[in-house]
Order: C-alpha cells, then sequence, then structure tokens
C-alpha cells in the first residue's frame, strides 16, 4: 500500500492498484475515501484560489456528526469573502 502524504499526492496510485468489483479490506476502503476527500479539497483550493490572491486560505476541518468530515474554505481579498463548504462521508 503506498503512503499518503500530507499534500494529497499519490492519490492517484491507489485507484491504479484495484480493480473493478475488487473486494477490498476495510482499512483499504477508508484510505481510499481518506484520499478521495484530499483530492476533492486540492480540487476546490485550485478552483478557489482566485479569490485569495491577497490573503491566505484557511481550512477548517471539522467532524460533521454524521461520520463524515467537513472542510470549510475561507477566502478573502478585496474586502470580500467566500466559503466553500464540502463534506464528505466516510464509513
Amino acid at each position: 500500500m503506498p503512503k499518503i502524504f500530507q499534500d494529497g499526492s499519490q492519490v492517484d496510485i491507489l485507484n491504479k492498484h484495484f480493480k473493478q468489483g475488487q473486494s477490498l479490506t476495510h482499512d483499504e476502503a477508508i484510505l481510499i475515501k481518506i484520499n478521495r476527500l484530499a483530492q476533492r479539497m486540492q480540487d476546490l483550493k485550485k478552483k478557489y484560489e482566485e479569490y485569495a490572491e491577497f490573503n491566505p486560505i484557511r481550512v477548517v476541518d471539522e467532524p460533521n456528526g454524521r461520520g463524515g468530515v467537513h472542510a470549510r474554505y475561507f477566502f478573502a481579498g478585496s474586502g470580500c469573502s467566500l466559503e466553500k463548504s464540502e463534506s464528505v462521508r466516510v464509513y
């Protein structure tokens, strides 16, 4: 099993090792879901980078109360702010 890095790299490597319909262990399934969450967070960061041109992005991860993680993105620039939230359920 490849290592997961904090920056979310090697996310695609996990999907290449498994064939459709192949049974996974519980740990492998959780690992894939966590990596998909990391990839979504990276995609959101890229999508909204233009809003953070003058100020850094703050990300707050917190449990959503349903077994998942709620990631909040705060952007501020030119007196404007934007919040983008995403929830991913991890079983």
